[in-house]
């Protein structure tokens, strides 16, 4: 797991999809979920940081939106073999969750990214502050269509789809906005189980494949990596797995408040 601790969680998310109306909101502010990240390498899983997603609500000139901020990190145990510190924050209007503002600051073992868009979606672009440990500061105007998302708020708009329409082994592509691209990847609705698992629990899911971008993280570009999202209003992700270069990574559920619906998927 070389690098984007975050990135990679929020690439497991975007098996969401976002082609389909919006429905009432699955979140709200107030809502704070931590995931635990785990490392495979041989036959040994080690626990080795975590990342915790926070909403709050804000009003900017009448408007209302949603301030969504994420924070990864590993545990102080392993910074010593290679310490991540993220920030990633997304500003979403609460009508349409579509982004106005996005921040993504990352060290991760001294890899550094800092990005900034704003978007404006009169004139169909998106001014980028960019500067990495590869490249100076610049700044860039990236056109952009109607549904382009940063990597934030497609997480949080794709968790009010309505997947009851979706058929078993349908492809959803997707197009987002990374590192002053548009990427496009696609998901592919697996279906309904039941998930078990001795560190979560067990909960009625609905499952994901997602194509993954060969290079420095990931084996191929293949559908390597399973997400199992709750089966509920919340539409949580509760378990994400898929092999990296090098070993594989799991992310668990590790505690939530705030939620805005209970969390019915969970079986006693």
């Amino acid at each position: 797991m070389k690098q984007y601790l975050l990135t990679f969680i929020f690439i497991c998310w975007l098996s969401f999809g976002f082609s389909q109306e919006v429905p009432v909101s699955a979140f709200q502010a107030g809502e704070e979920i931590t995931y635990i990240v785990s490392y495979n390498w041989g036959f040994i899983w080690l626990d080795v940081g975590e990342a915790t997603f926070k909403i709050s609500g804000k009003e900017i000139n009448g408007k209302k939106y949603f301030v969504i901020t994420a924070i990864g990190q590993t545990y102080k145990s392993w910074d010593i073999f290679f310490k991540v510190r993220d920030l990633y924050q997304t500003v979403i209007s609460q009508k349409d969750f579509k982004p106005v503002y996005y921040v993504r600051d990352v060290n991760e073992g001294g890899y550094t990214i800092n990005i900034k868009y704003r978007f404006n979606r009169h004139k169909k672009v998106a001014y980028s502050e960019y500067e990495s440990y590869k490249k100076p500061f610049f700044r860039d105007t990236i056109p952009i269509t109607d549904n382009t998302y940063d990597l934030m708020s497609i997480i949080y708009r794709a968790r009010n789809l309505d997947y009851t329409q979706m058929t078993k082994g349908e492809k959803i592509p997707i197009s987002i906005l990374l590192d002053n691209k548009l990427t496009n990847i696609f998901f592919r609705y697996k279906g309904h189980s039941i998930f078990k698992n001795k560190k979560i629990g067990k909960y009625n899911t609905i499952n994901f494949s997602v194509m993954t971008v060969a290079g420095e993280d990931f084996k191929s570009s293949e559908e390597s990596l399973h997400l199992w999202v709750s089966n509920d209003k919340n539409h949580l992700p509760l378990w994400i797995e898929t092999p990296i270069s090098v070993g594989s990574v799991n992310v668990r559920l590790a505690k939530y408040k705030g939620l805005k619906y209970p969390l019915s998927s969970k079986i006693k």
